[in-house]
């Protein structure tokens, strides 16, 4: 029996479409890209398959060369310098900017935040006309900017830790009372059916209690865009913190905005008498050795 051999004549072939535009009209930084990518296999001159991927995004112009290139291994991303962080830029419908500021940043990368408005085909919504909106998103600092890089408000809590928001700052009913008045903020309570003022002080844990603050506040700031960008400009002249790479441009940290908030008395905490000190940091808090003299 005799060994046959047979030689097929497989062939692959790859073609790509890359369609283009600016993602704004008179800013070119940023372009919205569709790359159609159509892959035919022939088996002895015949066609035996074909696959079709399509896939939108926004990068620089420069990556358009990239995109059409099959020796890249990666599309150059639409980011914008802050300090040593990348912000990248996020294509949105309208909405997103007030589920950034009635979610905040945590249910945001949960996903929780309205998730639907984050457009995924950023060139067909423009081809379309559809109103998308353009923003920058700098993850490793948990900020959102406008693409001129003005911050845009994104929800704060408050409570003990972060904010100050206890009975060694602050006198807590009277805080209670100012902040129950204002639109932008919404208190909570660890009772069923908070009716007045004090029915919003909650006690702090005894594992994080000490002598002279024990009892707090919490509470969510739901901030205007002017409001915002007030504190904003506030925090950016505190020193950065060390554990912040960047320094000039880097956005700010959390605590330099809750100092911010008191600083320029946003709540109208100080003004009402509700602060125990004019200081963010001074403390009427004891420790366990001054209670034991």
């Amino acid at each position: 029996m005799e060994t046959t051999e047979t030689k097929l004549r497989i062939v692959t072939q790859e073609s790509r479409t890359v369609r283009s535009r600016p993602i704004r009209d008179g800013d070119k930084r940023f372009v919205a890209y569709r790359r159609t990518s159509v892959t035919s296999i022939t088996v002895q001159g015949e066609s035996a398959d074909e696959k079709v991927s399509v896939v939108e995004g926004i990068t620089i112009p420069q990556g358009i060369i990239t995109l059409t290139s099959t020796e890249a291994l990666g599309v150059p991303a639409a980011t914008v310098k802050q300090g040593d962080y990348d912000a990248p830029v996020v294509c949105v419908f309208p909405g997103w900017l007030e589920a950034m500021r009635d979610y905040g940043w945590i249910d945001y990368e949960k996903g929780v935040a309205r998730e639907d408005l984050i457009v995924m085909e950023p060139l067909t919504a423009l081809e379309k006309g559809l109103p998308v909106e353009f923003y920058l998103v700098n993850h490793a600092c948990h900020r959102a900017f406008a693409l001129d890089g003005q911050p845009i408000p994104v929800r704060l809590d408050f409570e003990y830790i972060s904010g100050h928001m206890d009975n060694a700052h602050y006198r807590l009913d009277e805080a209670a009372r100012i902040l129950l008045a204002r639109s932008d903020v919404v208190v909570d309570s660890d009772r069923a059916n908070p009716k007045s003022p004090g029915d919003y002080i909650n006690w702090i844990p005894g594992y994080n209690a000490s002598p002279g603050c024990d009892r707090y506040i919490s509470f969510e700031w739901h901030p205007t865009m002017d409001d915002y960008r007030r504190v904003y400009a506030r925090a950016m002249n505190y020193p950065r913190p060390s554990w912040m790479k960047g320094k000039k441009g880097t956005p700010v940290s959390s605590d330099d905005l809750y100092q911010a908030c008191f600083d320029e008395d946003i709540f109208g905490l100080r003004a009402g008498g509700a602060a125990l000190f004019d200081d963010f940091n001074k403390s009427a808090e004891r420790s366990t050795e001054e209670d034991d003299v």
